[in-house]
């Protein structure tokens, strides 16, 4: 699968704005999944992939995208918005993150910003 076409046929397939990050979401995914599968070791091969495995993937992913957004545009971690993280991997304090400042020329970036994070969170 050539990812340049790919991205193309994303964005012919989304005709607005959100439904282009929605597809770009999944087909991101989809693309990181079967990469993650392809350059496995012989012996790790060995060990199966349920379907459970790739959904925990896609919702990490979901988590990584709305720990972004949410810190990038309000400062603080989605936990301070009440949303639990749980699962069996190894939890940790976002770091290196910090509120973007938005000047009075980037306003509508900013709105698209705060859009992107509630989306994500919801």
């Amino acid at each position: 699968m050539n990812p340049s076409s790919l991205i193309d046929q994303v964005v012919q397939a989304a005709p607005d704005r959100r439904r282009f990050f929605q597809k770009l979401t999944a087909y991101s995914s989809m693309l990181a999944a079967s990469a993650a599968i392809s350059t496995q070791s012989a012996d790790a091969q060995t060990a199966d992939i349920t379907d459970v495995d790739i959904l925990q993937f896609a919702l990490n992913l979901e988590y990584l995208e709305a720990e972004f957004y949410t810190v990038a545009t309000t400062g603080n971690t989605i936990d301070a918005f009440g949303i639990g993280i749980t699962g069996d991997g190894t939890q940790g304090p976002t770091v290196g993150g910090n509120i973007i400042s938005f000047n009075n020329n980037v306003i509508p970036l900013q709105n698209i910003f705060l859009e992107l994070a509630f989306d994500e969170r919801a």
